[in-house]
């Protein structure tokens, strides 16, 4: 009988002290990253980068880059202004030796926090 008093106390206890969960907003989803454009290989066909924030961004480039040139390792990332628009050059080389350049447009997240 003292067991069960006691955890009648207890749980009476616990509902009125426990938080209001309810009314506690849900978290901002995280955005989502989408990209659109070319094939990278020239300013007119570049890669839009579309709802990156500045600190995903160039996440979103790696993985970009990862899925369409396995292997690759940077040399050099520079950033472009022209016409308007903002763009992340990057130059990599391949497992077989060959370079590449690949032209993203960050317009959409670029200086925008």
């Amino acid at each position: 009988m003292k067991h069960l008093l006691l955890s009648a106390y207890l749980a009476a206890l616990f509902c009125l002290s426990a938080p209001a969960y309810a009314s506690i907003p849900p978290p901002t989803p995280a955005p989502v990253v989408s990209f659109a454009g070319g094939d990278g290989s020239s300013l007119a066909k570049a890669v839009v980068i579309l709802g990156a924030t500045e600190s995903t961004g160039v996440h979103a480039e790696y993985v970009w880059l990862g899925q369409h040139y396995p292997g690759w390792k940077g040399t050099n990332q520079s950033l472009l202004n022209q016409d308007g628009k903002v763009y992340d050059v990057m130059d990599f080389t391949l497992p077989d030796g060959s370079t590449h350049t690949v032209y993203f447009d960050i317009t959409d997240y670029f200086g925008k926090m």
